[in-house]
C-alpha cells in the first residue's frame, strides 16, 4: 500500500488518490506544514496495491526518463503574451496549438478559494487561467483519470506540471502516443500554510481581497522578480523581489516540501517531452535575447518534444545554446535546494505560533557581506563622479549643500545626497527644505561638453521630500512656491522637466517623464470663475510614465499604471491601467501593460 513510502519521500502527486478503485486514499492537509499527504481509510482498502505499484517515487528505477537532446532560448513574438507570461510566453503558444485543433491542455490554475488546482480543459478562453508560475503546489487528484479518459477517446492531450506531476500521468497513460508532456524547471514547491498566512498579510496590510499575484511581473523588469498585486477593487501594487516577502523567504528554502529537497525527478534527464523555464544567464549567455522582458528556456527531451517545438519555433525568436550551459545557470534543473533540518522545524513552529510580521522579520534574508554594505558607496562614488564630472563648481555645490546647508537634510550614511551636476542654479529661501531619503541628483547631462542650465527655485517654507531616489536631468525648471511641497518616492525625468508647486505634488511608487513634460497644480494667477483655486494637488500613483512633451495640469490624479501620450495635455482623472492621449487627453486605450 502506499503507506509504504516514506512521508520524507512523497511528492504529493496525488496519483495514488486517483487510481484506487476502492476510494481509500484521500489527501489531507498536514497541519504543520500545510502539504498534503496520503490517507488510507482501511475499511475500504482491500490491499490491491496499485497505489503501490503505480506510485513515481516507490517505483522511481521504473520511472520513464529522456535524456535532454537540445536547449534553446525563446521568446514569444507576441509581446501582449509576454507581459502575461512569466517567462518567454513560450508554453502560451503550445496550448494554443491544442486549443485550435479542439484538443486539451491540462494545468494548473488558481480555484475560487485562491487555491490551485491541476484543470483540463479544451476552451481556449482558459488559457489566462493556465498561464503564469503558481508558487504553490497544485492539487492533481482527480485529473489522470480524467486524462486517460481523454486519451482513450483519441483526444491530445497536453499535460503541464512539476517533473514529478508529470512521472505520475506518464505512469498511469504510458502507451497513448496522443500524451504530450511538458515538465516545469521547478526548484520546489512551498508550504500552502505559508502561502495562505502571507496572502492573509498581504490583505491586513492593503486592507482589501487579494485577487491575483503575479511573480516575476515584467512592469518592472524580468529580473528584478518584482510581484504585482491585484486586489478586489481594482487596485494593484507593484513590489520588487527585494520587497516582497514571499520572494525574499522562498530564497531561503524554508518552507519547501520534505520531498524537495532531495528530489528523485531533477537532472537532465527529464520526465516530459520537453522542459519550460526561466532562461536565466541569457544577459550573458546570448545578450541579444534579452530584453528583461521574460525569455523562456526550452529542453527538448524526445521525438514528440521536438515535434512540439517545431509546430513554434515560426512564432518566436530563438536561439539555441549549449546544453551544459542552460544547467548551470538555472540551478533548478539539477541541483538539490540545501536542507537546514533544524532551522526549516523551527521555522514552522513560529509560523504556527507567532505573528506572521514577526516570523518575517526572524527567517528575512539580509546580506551582510562586506561587499553588499560596500556596494551603495561605491555606486554613490561612481554617481558623483559621473554627474559632476569632478569640476570645481558642482564640487564646490556638492559639499556646501550636503554637508554646511540648513536647507538640506542629508545623510551619507544613507547615500542620500543632493548631487548636482556643473550648471545647476540654485535658491533656496527662508526655511526651505530638501529632505533626502535617497539621493537626489539633479542636471545630468548626456554630453561632457553640455552647458545646458538647470533651475531649482524653493521659496519661503516649501519643501522637496525624496523618499527613495530622484534622477532629474539637464535643462529642468522647477519652482516650488511658498509652502508648496513636492514629495516623491522614486522619480525619473529626461531633459527639459518644468515643475510648479503651490501646494502639493505628490508622487507614490516609480514615476517617468520623457523630454519636456510639465507638471503643475499652481494656475500663477485668479482666474474670475466659480469654484477656482489658485492651487489644487497633483497625484501621480505608482508605475506611471507620463510621455514627452505632455502637460499635467492642477488638480489631476493618475492612477497606478496609467500612460500619458507624447503633447497630450491632461486635465482630468486618468484611470488606472489606462493611456490617454489628446488635447484634452482622453482614454486610448485600457488594461495597458508597460515596462518602466
Amino acid at each position: 500500500m502506499i503507506d509504504k513510502l516514506p512521508k520524507k519521500e512523497c511528492t504529493g502527486c496525488g496519483l495514488c488518490v486517483d487510481v484506487c478503485v476502492h476510494k481509500a486514499i484521500s489527501l489531507v492537509a498536514e497541519s504543520k506544514t500545510g502539504f498534503l499527504y496520503p490517507q488510507i481509510d482501511n475499511l475500504k482498502c482491500t490491499s490491491c496495491n496499485r497505489c503501490e505499484d503505480l506510485c513515481p517515487s516507490l517505483n522511481i528505477l521504473k520511472v520513464r526518463r529522456s535524456k535532454t537532446l537540445k536547449a534553446i532560448a525563446a521568446v514569444n513574438n507576441n509581446i501582449e503574451t509576454r507581459f502575461e507570461s512569466t517567462s518567454g510566453g513560450v508554453f502560451s503558444l503550445v496550448a494554443e496549438n491544442f486549443f485550435a485543433s479542439g484538443d486539451l491542455v491540462c494545468g494548473a490554475v488558481w480555484n475560487n478559494k485562491y487555491e490551485v488546482i491541476h484543470f483540463l480543459t479544451n476552451n481556449k478562453s482558459d488559457l489566462q487561467r493556465l498561464r503564469l508560475s503558481k508558487y504553490v503546489q497544485s492539487d492533481c487528484s482527480n485529473v489522470y483519470q480524467q486524462v486517460k479518459k481523454e486519451l482513450k477517446n483519441g483526444k491530445r492531450v497536453l499535460f503541464v506540471g512539476c517533473p514529478c506531476q508529470v512521472s505520475a500521468i506518464n505512469n498511469i497513460c504510458s502507451n497513448y502516443d496522443n500524451l504530450f508532456t511538458i515538465d516545469l524547471v521547478c526548484k520546489g514547491v512551498p508550504s500552502p500554510l505559508f502561502w495562505r498566512k502571507y496572502i492573509n498579510h498581504l490583505e491586513q496590510i492593503y486592507g482589501k481581497k487579494v485577487i491575483s499575484h503575479r511573480a516575476k511581473d515584467k512592469e518592472y523588469g524580468w529580473k528584478r522578480l518584482g510581484v504585482r498585486i491585484d486586489f478586489e477593487d481594482g487596485t494593484a501594487e507593484y513590489l520588487p523581489g527585494s520587497n516582497d516577502v514571499f520572494a525574499n523567504l522562498y530564497s531561503g528554502n524554508y518552507f519547501m516540501r520534505d520531498s524537495c529537497y532531495n528530489c528523485k525527478f531533477r537532472g537532465l534527464e527529464r520526465c516530459g517531452d520537453i522542459s519550460l523555464g526561466d532562461c536565466w544567464g541569457i544577459d550573458h549567455i546570448k545578450p541579444e535575447m534579452d530584453d528583461d522582458c521574460g525569455t523562456s528556456l526550452i529542453l527538448i527531451n524526445s521525438e514528440k518534444g521536438k515535434k512540439l517545438y517545431d509546430e513554434i519555433r515560426h512564432e518566436c525568436l530563438t536561439s539555441e545554446i549549449d546544453v551544459l550551459e542552460a544547467n548551470s545557470s538555472n540551478s533548478g534543473i539539477s541541483k538539490d535546494i540545501p536542507l537546514n533540518l533544524s532551522k526549516r522545524e523551527a521555522f514552522f513552529d513560529d509560523l504556527n505560533n507567532d505573528d506572521f510580521s514577526e516570523v518575517v522579520n526572524k527567517y528575512k534574508i539580509i546580506d551582510k557581506s562586506l561587499k553588499n554594505k560596500i556596494k551603495p558607496y561605491y555606486h554613490l562614488f561612481r554617481t558623483v563622479i559621473h554627474v559632476t564630472r569632478l569640476r570645481p563648481r558642482s564640487l564646490f555645490q556638492f559639499f556646501k549643500y550636503n554637508f554646511f546647508s540648513k536647507h538640506v537634510k542629508s545623510s551619507l550614511k544613507d547615500c542620500a545626497l543632493l548631487i548636482p551636476s556643473t550648471y545647476c542654479v540654485f535658491q533656496l529661501e527662508k526655511n526651505a527644505i530638501i529632505e533626502l531619503h535617497g539621493s537626489m541628483i539633479i542636471g545630468d547631462a548626456r554630453l561632457v561638453s553640455s552647458r545646458r542650465e538647470s533651475r531649482l527655485l524653493m521659496k519661503e517654507n516649501s519643501k522637496i521630500i525624496v523618499n527613495k531616489w530622484c534622477h532629474i536631468s539637464e535643462g529642468a525648471d522647477i519652482e516650488i512656491h511658498k509652502n508648496g511641497m513636492w514629495e516623491m518616492d522614486e522619480f525619473y525625468s529626461n531633459f527639459d522637466l518644468e515643475i510648479s508647486c503651490g501646494e502639493l505634488i505628490k508622487m507614490n511608487g516609480i514615476v517617468g517623464c520623457g523630454r519636456k513634460v510639465t507638471i503643475r497644480d499652481y494656475n500663477g494667477h485668479i482666474i474670475a470663475k466659480k469654484g477656482f483655486k489658485i492651487a489644487n494637488p497633483v497625484r501621480i500613483d505608482n508605475h506611471t510614465w507620463l510621455c514627452s512633451g505632455c502637460s499635467i495640469m492642477p488638480g489631476v490624479h493618475i492612477q497606478t499604471g496609467a500612460i500619458i501620450s507624447a503633447n497630450s495635455y491632461c486635465a482630468s482623472n486618468v484611470p488606472p491601467y489606462t493611456i490617454i492621449s489628446g488635447k484634452p487627453a482622453v482614454i486610448m486605450g485600457k488594461e495597458v501593460r508597460h515596462k518602466i
